[in-house]
This record gives structure tokens, C-alpha cells and sequence, in this order.
């Protein structure tokens, strides 16, 4: 699952369950990433299952990509309640974002 885009200070996208009840899973399927953002900002992950389990593992339960100049000048992430098993790796933020002096790809909300 790939999500692209962001919210905004005043009003972030939220990806997590509603209602009552076990929390929705989300299962390994070919990609190697449970949820991916990309360049995102002011999104809230929260309680989900991601389980990885099958042949392989999944590399990454939960991915935040900054990819080249887009990557650039992000912030305000947030992940509670989550459930992320049989992962190499649970909550990964990474990329190939490349901030000059003064810039910066994530950070938390000033």
C-alpha cells in the first residue's frame, strides 16, 4: 500500500481503524513494504496490524520515503497503536532526499 500526498497542519490524513474490534491487518502480499508514505507530511498511521508473515518477511512494516528534491521539507509524522510483526524492519524513514545546508527531509512539527 502506497500513499502519496500529504495533510496539512490544521488538517492531517489519518489512515487507521474505525469502530470496535481487532484491528484491521494488513497482510504480506508481493511488494516488500506493508505502508509506504511517500513525502508525506502531517499523516497519523495508527491502530493497524502489519504482519509480514509468508516465504519471506516483509523488509519494511511501515515505510516513510523521501525520494530526490520532492523529499525535501517534510514533517509531523505520527505512529501509535500499531501491531508490525514478521518485519525486517517495523517503521523504516529513509530516501534519497538531498537537503542542502539549513533543509532537512522529516522532521518533527516545529
Amino acid at each position: 500500500m502506497t500513499l502519496r500526498g500529504s495533510g496539512t497542519a490544521g488538517n492531517r490524513v489519518e489512515l487507521s481503524a474505525y469502530g470496535s474490534g481487532a484491528k484491521p491487518r494488513i497482510l504480506k502480499g508481493a511488494a516488500h513494504t506493508g505502508i509506504e508514505l511517500l513525502n508525506a507530511s502531517h499523516r497519523t498511521v495508527n491502530n493497524l496490524e502489519v504482519d509480514g508473515r509468508g516465504t519471506q518477511k516483509l523488509i519494511w512494516g511501515i515505510r516513510a520515503k523521501y525520494d530526490g528534491t520532492a523529499g525535501i521539507g517534510h514533517q509531523d509524522l505520527n505512529f501509535s497503536s500499531l501491531s508490525l510483526h514478521h518485519n525486517h524492519m517495523g517503521v523504516h524513514v529513509a530516501g534519497n532526499a538531498g537537503p542542502a545546508a539549513g533543509q532537512w527531509a522529516s522532521r518533527a512539527s516545529p
